[in-house]
C-alpha cells in the first residue's frame, strides 16, 4: 500500500469520524434541549421557534394535499353532474315537442298570446303534412292497380314524396319544439297548471315538463354548489401560495423551507451539544471533569465522543507523523542531489585545473619560441635598414 493511498485513507477516516462527533454532538443538543437543561435555557426559545415553524411548513403541506385531493373530487364531480345535466337537456327535446303539439291542438286563451307567434307557422306545416300525406297515400291506390313497368315509376315518385313528408314531419316537430319551450319557460302555464285550469292533454305534458324543471333545477343547484366549494377550496390553495394548477411546485419550496428549519435547529443544537461536550471531554478524548447527571443517554454520548476523539486524535497524528516523514524524506533527497552536484562539479574542477596546467605549459613553449623568433625578426630588421642605407649612399 503506498503512502499517498494511506494517507488518503486516513483523510477519509478523518472526514467519517468528523461527521460521528458532529451527529452525536447534535443528539447531545437535541437531549438537552428536550428535557429543558439550564445548560441550553438561553437558547430554548430558539429552538422551539424553529419546531414551531417547521411544524406549521408541514401542516401546510398536509392541508395543501387534503386541498388538491378535495379539488379534484369537487371537480369529477362537477363533470359528472354536466354528464347529467347535458343527458337531461337531450330529454328535453320529446317532452317540448309533446307539449308543443299539445298547445297546437288545444287553443285556449290562457296562453293564446305567447301561442299567437307560432300559430300560423304551425297550421301551414301541418295543411302541407296533411296534403303530402294524402298526395303519398293516393300513389299507394295507384301503384296497387298498375302494371309492373308502371308501378316502378309510380315507387319513385313515391319515395320522392314519401321523404318530403319525413322532412315536414321533421320540421314540424322542431316547430313544436320551440313552441312548447318558449311557451313553457314563459311561465305562462304555471298558475292555470297549479290551478287546473289547462286542457288535459295541455296539463298531461305540462307533469312531464315540470318534473323535468325539478331535476334539472336540483341538478344545476348541485354543480352551483359544485363550483362554489371549487372556488372556495381555489381561494383556499392561494391563501398557502398555490397559484398554478400544480400544487406539488408549491409543496416542493415548503419541502425546502422545512429543511431549511431542520439544518438551523440541527446547527443550534450541534453548537450546543459541542460546547457541553468540550466542558468534559478535551480534543484528544481524554476526560476534563466528570458528568454528574443522571441522564444515561448523555453520558453514553458522551463516551461515545471520547471515542471518536481519540480514534481521530490518532488519525491526525498518524497523517502529520506521514506528512513529516514526507517532508523529511524530500529534504534528504534534496541533500543528496547536491551532494551529487558537489561531486560532480569537483570532478569538473580538478579536470579544468589539469587542464589548465597543460595550457600552462603550451603557454611557456609559446613564450619561449616566441622570444627566439623576435630575436631573428630583430637581427633581420637591423641587417635590413643597413643594407637600405648603404644603398642609397
Amino acid at each position: 500500500m503506498s503512502i499517498q493511498k494511506t494517507t488518503h485513507e486516513l483523510e477519509k477516516r478523518l472526514e467519517q469520524l468528523q461527521l460521528q462527533i458532529s451527529d452525536t454532538e447534535v443528539e447531545i443538543g437535541t437531549n438537552l434541549f428536550l428535557s429543558k437543561d439550564e445548560v441550553v435555557g438561553q437558547h430554548q426559545n430558539e429552538f422551539l421557534s424553529y419546531q414551531q415553524h417547521r411544524d406549521e411548513l408541514c401542516a401546510d403541506i398536509e392541508e395543501i394535499r387534503a386541498l388538491s385531493e378535495k379539488r379534484q373530487q369537487f371537480r369529477s364531480d362537477a363533470d359528472s353532474l354536466r354528464q347529467q345535466m347535458d343527458a337531461l337537456t337531450n330529454s328535453w327535446t320529446p317532452l317540448y315537442e309533446n307539449l308543443g303539439a299539445a298547445i297546437a291542438d288545444s287553443p285556449n286563451v290562457l296562453y293564446d298570446m305567447e301561442y299567437d307567434p307560432f300559430r300560423e307557422p304551425i297550421a301551414e306545416l301541418r295543411n302541407k303534412n296533411k296534403e303530402a300525406r294524402v298526395a303519398l297515400d293516393n300513389l299507394k291506390d295507384q301503384m296497387a292497380n298498375q302494371s309492373f313497368m308502371n308501378r316502378l315509376l309510380t315507387q319513385v315518385q313515391y319515395t320522392a314524396r314519401n321523404k318530403a313528408v319525413s322532412q315536414l314531419d321533421k320540421k314540424l316537430a322542431q316547430l313544436y319544439v320551440r313552441c312548447g319551450k318558449a311557451i313553457f319557460e314563459s311561465g305562462t302555464l304555471t298558475s292555470p297548471f297549479e290551478e287546473g285550469l289547462l286542457p288535459d292533454i295541455v296539463s298531461e305534458a305540462c307533469v312531464s315538463c315540470n318534473e323535468m324543471q325539478v331535476r334539472t333545477n336540483q341538478l344545476q343547484e348541485q354543480i352551483d354548489n359544485c363550483l362554489h366549494h371549487l372556488e372556495e377550496n381555489k381561494q383556499s390553495l392561494a391563501e398557502k401560495g398555490v397559484i398554478s394548477e400544480n400544487p406539488d411546485k408549491r409543496i416542493k419550496v415548503i419541502n425546502q423551507e422545512v429543511d431549511q428549519e431542520i439544518q438551523k435547529q440541527s446547527n443550534l443544537c450541534q453548537a450546543c451539544g459541542h460546547d457541553f461536550s468540550a466542558r468534559y471531554i478535551d480534543p484528544e478524548g481524554d476526560l476534563l471533569e466528570e458528568y454528574l447527571g443522571d441522564d444515561a443517554n448523555i453520558i453514553e454520548k458522551l463516551q461515545q465522543i471520547a471515542r471518536l476523539k481519540k480514534e481521530k486524535a490518532i488519525c491526525s497524528r498518524k497523517i502529520q507523523i506521514i506528512t513529516l516523514s514526507n517532508q523529511i524524506d524530500g529534504i534528504s533527497k534534496k541533500i543528496t542531489s547536491f551532494r551529487t552536484t558537489i561531486a560532480d562539479n569537483q570532478e569538473k574542477i580538478a579536470s579544468l585545473q589539469s587542464r589548465n596546467r597543460e595550457l600552462d605549459d603550451k603557454i611557456a613553449i609559446s613564450l619561449s619560441e616566441k622570444e627566439k623568433l623576435t630575436l631573428q625578426l630583430n637581427e633581420l630588421e637591423l641587417a635590413d635598414a643597413h643594407d637600405t642605407k648603404r644603398l642609397e649612399e
